[in-house]
C-alpha cells in the first residue's frame, strides 16, 4: 500500500475528510498536515461594511475568506445577491449559509474572472474577500473589465510553527510507503523550503495550475495536476499517473 501526505489542515466542520477518504477508497495509506495556520482579522471592518449594503454580490476563492465572512453573517438580503467562487469547501459553506454559489464549475481564479465578467448583471461593486497570500489575478481582470470591487482582507495566513515536527512524525508512520507528497497553495509551497524539507524521491502533485506555477518555479517537478481543485479530480490523476 503507497503513502500519501497531503499538506493540508482537516476541516474542522467536516465530519469525514473528502481527500483522506477519496486516498482510502483507491487503496491509498493517507494523512493530512496542516502546513499552514490562519487568523481572522478585520471582522468590525468588515460588519459596518456589510451593513452599509452596497454590494451587489460578493466574490471569495477559499474556505478561509467565506467562514470570515460567516463570522459576522446577519444578513438576510445577501441571500438574494450572487456569490461566486470556486473549490468544494467554499461552496459547502456559501450553501450552508442560504447562497446558491455562482461560478463554482470555473476551476481556478481566471476562468472565474471570465464567468463573472460574462454573468454579472448588476453595476454595483462586489465585496471582495481575501487573504494576505492571495495572488491578484482575479481582482486585476475583473477590475479591467471596469467591474468596482469593495475589497477587504479578512485573514492572514502564516507557517504552522509545528508544522517541521508534525510533518515528519507523519513521514515516518509512512515510511517507505511514502510516494506522493500533495501541495495545495503557493504559500504551503513556501514555508515547506522555508522549514528546510525536500520531496526526496516522491512524487508530487498539485491542487491546480497556480500552485503548480509556484513549484516549478522553485524548482520542485510537478508529477500530476487536479484537472478541478477537488479530492476525486486529484486522486484520478495520481492514480492515472501510477497506472503509467
Amino acid at each position: 500500500m503507497s503513502g500519501i501526505l497531503f499538506l493540508r489542515s482537516a476541516k474542522d466542520d467536516e465530519e469525514t475528510d473528502a481527500y483522506i477518504c477519496a486516498a482510502q477508497r483507491e487503496g491509498f495509506e493517507a494523512e493530512n498536515v496542516g502546513v499552514l495556520s490562519s487568523v481572522f482579522v478585520n471582522e468590525d471592518a468588515l460588519s459596518m461594511l456589510l451593513e452599509q449594503s452596497q454590494q451587489k454580490g460578493a466574490v471569495a476563492t477559499s474556505a478561509r475568506a467565506v467562514n470570515a465572512l460567516r463570522r459576522v453573517w446577519d444578513g438576510a438580503r445577501w441571500n438574494k445577491q450572487p456569490f461566486f467562487t470556486v473549490g468544494p469547501s467554499a461552496i459547502s459553506i456559501i450553501e450552508q449559509m442560504g447562497f446558491t454559489p455562482s461560478g463554482s464549475e470555473s476551476g481556478n481564479a481566471s476562468n472565474l474572472a471570465t464567468f463573472i465578467i460574462d454573468n454579472l448583471n448588476s453595476s454595483g461593486p462586489l465585496l471582495f474577500l481575501s487573504g494576505d497570500k492571495s495572488l491578484n489575478i482575479l481582482q486585476e481582470r475583473l477590475k479591467e473589465a471596469g467591474i468596482s470591487l469593495d475589497s477587504m482582507m479578512v485573514y492572514t495566513t502564516g507557517p504552522n510553527p509545528q508544522f517541521r515536527y508534525q510533518y515528519e512524525a507523519a513521514a515516518g508512520r509512512l515510511g517507505t510507503r511514502l510516494k506522493w507528497i500533495v501541495f495545495f497553495s503557493p504559500s504551503g509551497v513556501d514555508f515547506f523550503l522555508e522549514a528546510g524539507l525536500s520531496v526526496g524521491q516522491c512524487s508530487v502533485a498539485s491542487i491546480g495550475k497556480t500552485t503548480s506555477a509556484c513549484l516549478m518555479e522553485r524548482g520542485i517537478p510537478v508529477h500530476v495536476e487536479a484537472a478541478r481543485p477537488n479530492a476525486q479530480s486529484l486522486l484520478e490523476a495520481i492514480v492515472k499517473s501510477d497506472a503509467k
